[in-house]
């Protein structure tokens, strides 16, 4: 509790210092340029009266240190319980323990909660239609894993769940509409996997299904609006630009095309639209990184160029956030990354936003119910991190405010760090 007390007053401190900083709010916030904005005009961060290089930054919100977890971790997996509570589990490295947490968003503490039944890392956690998380896969230290195990929230305890046909990491996971859970490619013993197979969680049971066109681990997999899946990217012999559809109707996989840009270790992030966002990762396996992006347009089935990160990165997270933009956070390009960036996907653009506290890659990032985003652990250039922080709303709410609703019907964010043009789109 001392340290939500902590996070609470920290943003009350910078609440002051922005409007010190940035104006008023009595009759509106002032921006970075000092132009009042009422709150029926229109919003874009990207255009602003005086311009980034003036130092809007410093307005917008900055990141907040959250607790820390009992134990540092990286290669582990975070999911949002039913509760609104963030399930983290496994860890890397050689004294990797069986050990599992809970995030409380309400008071900022960790707490313990059973012990998995296997350590592991570079695994997948699927949370179920009932609300169970599905942990599958992954490595034991070097080894690779075929286990399965299930959670319970409400008791807090694990079970082992039925293991799967094909030992395997690096792989995904997709909740299928029907409730069922897609497991696709990784890497065995004998390489990178075609393999498929599915999860019933009301048999407790494993079903293959058909291969891949390309074995691929490193990939990403996105459940598209029809109900399809989306595998992009990953590592053969060498990263791929292939990418697969999956028709859970047929249980067939077919091409959707070749990105520009071989990647692995990439984002894909489904987008209001139905269209999909791919950025960064690695392209060539020897710890390069990529500023290159591309959508994916499900109605067409073709790729397109969109604009560059500023910052190349591989190993970093993205999420899609409640005003319809996506976040990209860290990363690595040979060093963990801090810098943050934002895309809009209503301009092709990308925005520098604040930097982490930390540099950090192989974290983790969930979108909370408040709209605030929080960054758990991760590896920094030297050593796994215990920290996480987090980016958003504070209790106030005065950083997610919706403007007027834009033609495509997905409000944009007020960030209150930057002026709006009168009558701008966003």
């Amino acid at each position: 509790m001392a340290t939500h007390s902590a996070h609470q007053a920290f943003g009350s401190v910078w609440l002051w210092f922005h409007l010190l900083l940035c104006g008023s709010t009595l009759h509106g916030l002032l921006g970075c340029g000092g132009s009042p904005r009422t709150p029926s005009e229109p919003f874009s961060i990207h255009e602003t009266s005086k311009g980034e290089e003036d130092g809007c930054l410093a307005c917008l919100p900055p990141w907040l240190p959250a607790g820390s977890m009992a134990l540092s971790r990286h290669g582990h997996t975070a999911s949002i319980l039913p509760s609104g509570k963030v399930l983290v589990a496994g860890r890397y490295g050689s004294d990797a323990q069986t050990s599992a947490e809970v995030y409380d968003p309400a008071t900022d503490t960790w707490s313990a909660t059973g012990d998995m039944i296997k350590v592991r890392h570079d695994h997948t956690a699927s949370v179920l239609l009932s609300g169970k998380v599905l942990i599958a896969g992954g490595q034991h230290i070097h080894d690779p894993l075929s286990s399965a195990e299930v959670l319970d929230e409400t008791t807090g305890t694990w079970s082992a769940a039925r293991a799967m046909i094909a030992i395997r990491a690096s792989h995904t996971a997709s909740v299928l509409p029907s409730g069922k859970v897609l497991i696709a490619g990784g890497i065995g013993f004998g390489g990178p996997l075609t393999s498929t197979e599915i999860y019933n969680p009301v048999t407790n049971t494993w079903s293959a299904t058909a291969p891949m066109l390309t074995a691929r681990y490193g990939h990403t997999a996105t459940v598209l609006p029809s109900g399809h899946v989306l595998i992009t990217g990953g590592f053969n012999i060498q990263v791929l630009t292939s990418a697969e559809l999956y028709n859970p109707a047929t249980g067939q996989w077919s091409a959707a095309g070749h990105m520009e840009t071989g990647r692995a270790y990439h984002t894909a992030s489904k987008l209001f639209s139905g269209k999909v966002l791919v950025a960064g990762g690695d392209p060539d396996g020897a710890s390069g990184a990529l500023n290159h992006s591309e959508v994916f347009d499900p109605m067409t089935g073709e790729w397109r160029r969109t604009g560059s990160l500023a910052v190349a990165r591989a190993n970093h997270t993205a999420r899609l956030l409640p005003s319809g933009q996506v976040l990209v956070v860290g990363g690595g390009a040979r060093v963990a990354l801090a810098s943050t960036e934002l895309f809009d996907p209503a301009t092709d653009t990308w925005s520098p936003m604040n930097s982490l506290a930390i540099a950090r890659s192989y974290h983790s990032a969930s979108v909370l119910a408040s709209g605030q985003v929080l960054i758990v652990g991760g590896h920094s250039t030297s050593a796994p991190l215990d920290s996480a922080e987090s980016y958003g709303p504070l209790a106030q709410g005065e950083f997610l405010q919706a403007s007027s609703t834009p033609s495509d019907g997905h409000p944009r964010p007020w960030l209150p760090g930057c002026s709006p043009k009168r009558g701008a789109s966003p």
